[in-house]
């Protein structure tokens, strides 16, 4: 009886392991950033095969976790009507379900 409780809490963190911070899925890639009067436009696409991502942005050097966030599928994604400024933006994909990639390092673009 103890072998099969070694054996199922084995296999139990094997799983949580193995499920968390999948090496197959990483952040999305970003195109160039255009920007067309106040709008921001480019281009994502995944290299894992993620269903959708995540994108946070706000002013240069803002605390990543108060920005605006949006949910996106690759392709074309427009940001409309920001104030002139520095923008950073961050990216992550989703793995399946609640699993997400880390976050990208920031990407920086100036709306002008």
């Amino acid at each position: 009886m103890k072998s099969k409780i070694l054996t199922l809490t084995i296999l139990f963190i094997y799983f949580l392991i193995s499920s968390c911070g999948d090496e197959n899925c990483s952040p999305p890639n970003i195109g160039n950033i255009s920007t067309p009067g106040n709008n921001a436009s480019f281009f994502i696409s995944s290299t894992s095969g993620a269903g959708f991502h995540e994108i946070e942005y706000g002013p240069l050097g803002y605390n990543q976790g108060n920005g605006i966030t949006l949910q996106v599928n690759d392709g074309e994604v427009i940001l409309e009507n920001l104030q002139n400024g520095t923008y950073d933006i961050y990216m992550r994909s989703n793995c399946g379900g609640e699993d997400w990639s880390k976050w990208s390092d920031p990407e920086s673009f100036l709306i002008d």
